[in-house]
């Protein structure tokens, strides 16, 4: 068993965890994320769930253990490839899409989506890239909280990773999250 919060490997405190998947059958991935409580004013008080890094929970190991996957710092989304042996992420204020080998380490971006803002909530499957993009969605480095992504919501985008091309799906007058 594992509570939260906890101190990661990394240091780094994770006070939840997002974007939980099964990796293997004896292992979870997850976005270690912190929650943050910002006054606007007396009366109201924003909610951040800030990304910090992609964990891998091992429930094989006793006790479970976990590690932490470099080069995720910040990461907003997880998705773990179908056989385990990759990881696709999106980091806070970055248009593109990586995908991380695990048994190497070697990271590749599988999709840019460039001047149409900051990528978020990834899945794959296939040959298939589903993300929100752009929006209302803003990246800052608050003096006092550190890094925040503020999310208010993209466009739902379809992309096929064997020609790039991108679709809009359409939500008419909504935005996703």
């Amino acid at each position: 068993m594992h509570t939260l919060p906890y101190l990661a490997p990394s240091g780094t405190v994770h006070i939840t965890a997002t974007h939980v998947h099964w990796l293997t059958p004896t292992a979870l991935t997850y976005v270690g994320a912190d929650v943050l409580y910002i006054g606007r004013s007396s009366r109201l008080v924003d909610t951040f769930v800030v990304g910090r890094e992609v964990a891998v929970l091992d429930l094989a190991a006793s006790p479970p253990s976990v590690s932490i996957v470099a080069n995720t710092s910040l990461a907003s989304s997880v998705w773990p490839a179908a056989d385990g042996t990759a990881l696709f992420y999106a980091v806070a204020g970055d248009s593109r899409v990586f995908q991380q080998t695990l048994t190497t380490g070697s990271v590749t971006v599988i999709h840019d989506f460039g001047t149409r803002g900051i990528a978020r909530y990834v899945t794959v499957r296939g040959g298939s890239l589903v993300a929100v993009v752009g929006g209302r969605v803003s990246f800052s480095v608050d003096p006092t909280f550190g890094p925040i992504q503020r999310d208010g919501g993209g466009a739902l985008v379809l992309v096929d990773l064997a020609t790039g091309l991108e679709t809009d799906l359409p939500f008419p007058g909504l935005v996703a999250r």
